[in-house]
């Protein structure tokens, strides 16, 4: 709908923005770029990349959230300090796991940083 122009992202969004490519839509399903167009398509949207991104991005920690909340409230950390040394100011995410436990984990690095989904940043620039 982005493509032929049936959406039309008009609202600003000044962010720069680290999407996590999680690991169903990444790695499982081959699905790295549509996300990430969508960010693009967004006016005001500064795109960075994690260090680890595409086929080679992390896990957030979120399959162990049942089994090993405290690993994976850890691993998400990591993935929050990673963002923001990339120099974003938010994470986008097209995982409501990634998106629960980056929260988890922006809250045990201590850090404030935004983690929103693609589907709401974009309506979002809709209204």
């Amino acid at each position: 709908m982005l493509a032929d122009g049936r959406l039309k992202p008009q609202k600003s969004l000044a962010r720069r923005i680290a999407y996590l490519d999680g690991c169903d839509i990444g790695r499982h399903s081959g699905v790295y770029e549509a996300p990430r167009a969508v960010l693009r398509a967004i006016p005001g949207v500064v795109l960075v990349e994690f260090p680890a991104h595409h086929e080679s991005s992390r896990c957030c920690g979120g399959p162990l959230m049942a089994s090993a909340p405290e690993m994976a409230a850890d691993i998400a950390a990591r993935r929050v300090r990673e963002a923001l040394e990339a120099g974003a100011e938010m994470i986008a995410v097209a995982c409501p796991t990634c998106f629960i436990n980056l929260k988890e984990g922006a809250n045990r690095a201590g850090v404030k940083i935004e983690i929103q989904d693609v589907t709401g940043l974009l309506h979002r620039s809709l209204k």
